[in-house]
Order: structure tokens, then C-alpha cells, then sequence
């Protein structure tokens, strides 16, 4: 049987395991905006990563986790962003 991860106001999708396995990043409807969100499994810490009113999918992380990959119509169409995490 499927275990449940989220469960937040709006509809969660295109979800990715960090390369480690310890945070789940995943695309998030919940503020009325389709945002870049990182959940930490064990503390279930939610981390907003994007925070504008252009559409964001297909999150990645790198190889090492130190970054992540996006698209988004920042630019009134889709192309692909870079965003290094803290």
C-alpha cells in the first residue's frame, strides 16, 4: 500500500529524492501558486524554494544535491534555470 508524504492545501507533484534520499523536492499548488518546495523526510521541515507567479516544473537536484534545475515561464516561455541551495 502507497505511504502517503504530503498532505497540504492544492495539488503536489513532479516529485524528486534527493541523491542522498533524506528530502523529497516536489512542485506544490498550496499558497495558490505552483512553487518549488523540499521536504525533509525524517523532520518534515518544509523548505519553499521558489516564490514568484511564473509556472515552475520538473524540478532535478544535481548529482550532489547542492543545486537544482527547474523550468519555468519566468521569460513568457519555458527554459531552464539553475538555482544553487544554501
Amino acid at each position: 500500500m502507497p505511504l502517503r508524504l504530503t498532505n497540504f492545501p492544492g495539488e503536489d507533484f513532479h516529485a524528486s529524492w534527493s541523491p542522498d534520499g533524506k528530502f523529497l523536492m516536489f512542485i506544490s499548488g498550496q499558497d495558490d501558486e505552483s512553487e518549488i518546495y523540499i521536504l525533509d523526510i525524517q523532520t518534515k521541515n518544509l523548505r519553499r524554494i521558489t516564490n514568484n507567479k511564473f509556472l515552475d516544473v520538473n524540478p532535478a537536484w544535481s548529482p550532489e544535491g547542492s543545486a537544482i534545475t527547474f523550468a519555468s515561464m519566468r521569460d513568457g516561455n519555458f527554459e531552464i534555470y539553475l538555482l544553487k541551495l544554501k
